[in-house]
């Protein structure tokens, strides 16, 4: 499914200190992804994606082609029509109430980054996708060279 029309806002961050990442990894994905389903539907939330990082593996390609880590456990990638349907959502009183409280018990609050952005899928089904919602080609009036507008 191409989500290319869709803003997606990525929540990055490390697990609570107190858990094991076998921990982490189940509570996030067997008790709390179950407690925001309605929430989300509630508010058009379109898609909610956990990464859980596998952070031997992320060792391994960094040793491998010398890039660097991103050190955290979690992200959590949310699919919007609109940016006020995500700050709607977050000011809802079921999620301050309820959802925040649990996520204090497998996340570390402190460490929470976050970054908002537009897909531009390349390849999508094993097929090269040729036509997109949004196309990020530079103004006509740019010169690259000069470095000016």
């Amino acid at each position: 499914m191409s989500t290319e029309p869709y803003i997606r806002v990525s929540v990055c961050f490390k697990k609570n200190p107190d858990l094991t990442n076998d921990q982490f990894n189940d509570y996030w994905a067997n008790n709390h992804g179950p407690l925001c389903t309605k929430w989300m539907k509630k508010y058009g939330l379109l898609r909610y994606v956990q990464m859980h990082v596998d952070r031997r593996e992320v060792q391994n390609l960094s040793d491998t082609i010398g890039w660097r880590v991103a050190d955290f456990d979690g992200i959590a990638d949310f699919h919007v029509r609109k940016m006020q349907d995500f700050f709607d959502a977050f000011a809802d009183e079921y999620y301050q109430q309820t959802l925040w409280v649990d996520e204090e018990k497998f996340v570390d609050h402190n460490t929470t980054i976050m970054t908002i952005g537009y897909d531009y899928t390349v390849i999508e089904n094993d097929e090269v996708v040729k036509e997109h919602v949004r196309d990020f080609k530079l103004p006509q009036h740019m010169d690259l060279k000069e470095g000016t507008i």
